[in-house]
């Protein structure tokens, strides 16, 4: 579903970064793991198309990203990428149900209702549809971040540290949700992170140093 090979990325005015090869199948999950400083973000905005590689592809369906040009990799990605963000980057004048919503209409898919109802109820934010998403708590908006992204159903859903602002108790329950929802869409599902309380929780690890 996702595979990179050769890919590397020259940091202007800093390091090269090379990147071990790897391939993640449909349905399966992958914790990238690393220290600050390995290039664990350039990683996942390459993936995401993001930045563009120096050298190397990033293949999503058989695509290779960086071979699009730039109107035909935001729509390519638009419509398989689904990506939680450490922060959550809403539009504070929208309403819950009004952000998850834009995410379709950027992407220039059709909006499901029903799916979207099935999500909110599963992630436990269903009463929140039509509050103002400034008026939610960080781990209600955490849980519309992962809605959000599902929205579309993509093929690859990247998750960017999204535990490392939380306690124990909530950190293991937003892995399992990203787990949960990502199989029930059958998106593959990327957590980069230097949080070490996930590798329990994962059976295929990618360590950069």
């Amino acid at each position: 579903m996702i595979e990179i090979q050769n890919l590397g990325y020259q940091v202007p005015n800093g390091p090269a970064l090379h990147y071990r090869d790897f391939h993640l199948p449909a349905g399966e999950a992958l914790l990238i793991l690393g220290p600050s400083g390995s290039g664990k973000t350039t990683l996942l905005h390459l993936m995401a198309g993001i930045l563009l590689p120096t050298q190397g592809s990033v293949c999503i369906n058989g695509i290779a990203i960086n071979q699009l040009n730039t109107r035909q990799r935001d729509r390519f990605l638009g419509q398989h990428i689904g990506l939680v963000y450490q922060r959550t980057h809403f539009i504070e004048s929208l309403s819950v149900q009004q952000n998850i919503q834009a995410a379709s209409y950027f992407a220039h898919k059709p909006y499901d209702p029903a799916f979207a109802q099935t999500i909110t109820q599963n992630l436990g934010i269903g009463q929140l549809l039509h509050k103002k998403t400034y008026r939610i708590s960080v781990g209600e908006a955490q849980r519309v971040s992962i809605a959000r992204a599902l929205i579309n159903k993509p093929a690859l859903l990247l998750a960017d540290e999204p535990t490392s602002a939380l306690d124990d108790e909530n950190c293991i329950h937003v892995v399992e949700l990203l787990k949960a929802q990502s199989a029930l869409v059958g998106s593959a599902l990327i957590i980069v992170t230097h949080d070490q309380r996930l590798k329990a929780h994962f059976d295929r690890h990618y360590h950069l140093s």
